[in-house]
């Protein structure tokens, strides 16, 4: 696997951990994305918790199917 550095502001950032963080996503894009809300978290009190979870069905909703895995068994699941 590439290792990949996430650029850009923190709100840009949230806006695309909410697709990252679908079930949908490839589960090595979810992990790593959830590995740099985690980084976010330890310097930035005002991220929020919200982004460090799996956010299946957000509002509004950007993917077109029904999640498979859920919010919680998401980031656990076994490929």
């Amino acid at each position: 696997l590439l290792k990949v550095n996430e650029r850009g502001i923190i709100e840009y950032f949230r806006l695309k951990a909410v697709e990252r963080l679908c079930g949908h996503a490839q589960y090595e894009t979810m992990k790593n994305t959830l590995a740099t809300a985690e980084k976010y978290l330890q310097y930035q009190k005002e991220f929020g918790k919200n982004y460090n979870k799996p956010s299946c069905a957000p509002e509004p909703k950007l993917c077109d199917g029904s999640c498979n895995w859920g919010k919680k068994k998401a980031t656990e699941r076994i490929v």
